[in-house]
């Protein structure tokens, strides 16, 4: 049975702005999850979960030059999130389990989280900014540390209302 995309607890995590890891073109800040954390579920079921703690720049997308910014904000988008853990980790929580992936199964999926994001995205803004990741994302830290210490707690979509499983 196929699903309708959908993120679950799109308030499941807090930033901090990190002022040592910024610098002059992009903020950096300090992801972590909540008890209930952000979950994207895929249309085949599958529940996808962001590292309980890393650092992210939200979208990269660069101040300069300026017109980029007015057509992608860097904060637009929920999967942008998982995006970064994906990329830092070389993968991201799947079911609970962490799962490898390709630089390319995490941009596949950052198209798919755009057009299912709480304020869709349309497929043009979505393929753009899969182009550019395609393009550019690699050269920005595509799987820099271990993974495995920090896993998020998960919500058990088959019991009454969401009970918590710690992991």
């Amino acid at each position: 049975m196929s699903e309708v995309m959908r993120f679950e607890n799109p308030q499941g995590f807090s930033l901090v702005p990190d002022p040592a890891k910024s610098t002059w073109w992009t903020t950096i800040y300090q992801y972590r999850a909540k008890t209930h954390p952000l979950t994207f579920v895929h249309s085949d079921g599958t529940r996808y979960q962001p590292d309980k703690h890393f650092f992210t720049d939200q979208g990269s997308i660069p101040r300069f030059p300026p017109f980029v910014r007015m057509c992608v904000c860097k904060d637009r988008f929920l999967g942008f999130y998982l995006h970064d853990s994906g990329y830092m980790d070389g993968g991201l929580w799947t079911d609970g389990v962490f799962r490898h992936m390709t630089r390319k199964q995490v941009d596949d999926l950052l198209y798919e989280m755009i057009l299912a994001d709480p304020i869709p995205g349309n497929k043009a803004t979505a393929w753009l900014i899969w182009v550019h990741v395609r393009m550019y994302g690699g050269f920005c830290g595509w799987h820099k540390r271990d993974v495995g210490k920090t896993k998020p707690p998960t919500i058990d979509p088959h019991q009454a209302g969401g009970v918590i499983r710690q992991a």
